[in-house]
């Protein structure tokens, strides 16, 4: 346990030694599918589980995302009749002609976190991601059902490359921790799906006020008055 922690630790200080300022989306929503390759009852072998994983990443700065994920992987599990812990010994639910029996499954994860991206390219921004929470798993076979919670970690990186300024793909992958029945189990994950981007809006820019002069003041002398043409008077001729 504390081993992993450091990891984590570890991982998360060598991405944010690195990363550097890029543009970002202020929130991102991702879903996408998810594969899991996990031993939930400790039967020796890992078995595959398909299913879903979706999350909600808010950047809290250019290299800190905080992350809640939520998922279910469903899959069959083959035990063996000899040792069919946690369910009761065979018969009479499980075969006796066989040396195995079939157990549906369904795993789930509650996790939260960090991502550490690195943004020098808007196109492919890589990241490692470190989650805790609740980790479930359940087996039901016949009439009987079986099920366990317990911690949960995820441990690992991804990258989103960017389709356009609101769609990426993204691709992860994990190591992921569970604990069932008191005891630990070390399972496999991958997922890949898309991402919805959400920049907010933008801000509008103010122009500084033009101050303008104000006009002059009208002048209070009279204007000058222009005579009237006079014409000269006409000569009266003597009389005759």
């Amino acid at each position: 346990m504390k081993k992993s922690l450091a990891l984590a630790g570890l991982v998360l200080f060598a991405a944010s030694m690195f990363a550097q300022e890029q543009p970002m989306p202020r929130v991102e929503l991702y879903g996408g599918f998810s594969q899991a390759m996990a031993d939930p009852f400790q039967a020796g072998t890992r078995d595959s589980f398909r299913g879903w994983n979706a999350a909600f990443d808010l950047n809290a700065a250019k290299w800190l995302s905080l992350v809640v994920e939520v998922g279910g992987n469903y899959g069959t599990v083959k035990l063996p009749v000899a040792v069919p812990t946690p369910f009761p010994p065979c018969p009479p639910f499980c075969p006796t002609s066989t040396d195995t029996f079939n157990v549906d499954t369904k795993l789930g994860t509650y996790l939260f976190g960090v991502h550490v991206p690195y943004r020098k390219s808007e196109r492919f921004v890589p990241y490692a991601s470190a989650l805790i929470g609740k980790a479930t798993g359940t087996g039901e076979v016949d009439r009987f059902k079986e099920t366990s919670s317990g911690f949960g970690m995820a441990l690992g990186g991804g990258v989103d490359v960017g389709l356009t300024k609101r769609l990426a793909w993204r691709f992860q992958a994990d190591y992921l921790r569970t604990d069932f029945y008191k005891q630990p189990q070390d399972n496999y994950r991958f997922q890949t799906g898309i991402v919805l981007r959400f920049t907010g809006g933008k801000k509008k820019k103010r122009y500084p006020e033009i101050e303008t002069e104000p006009p002059a003041p009208a002048s209070t002398a009279p204007e000058p008055t222009t005579p009237p043409p006079t014409t000269p008077p006409e000569e009266k001729k003597p009389d005759q």
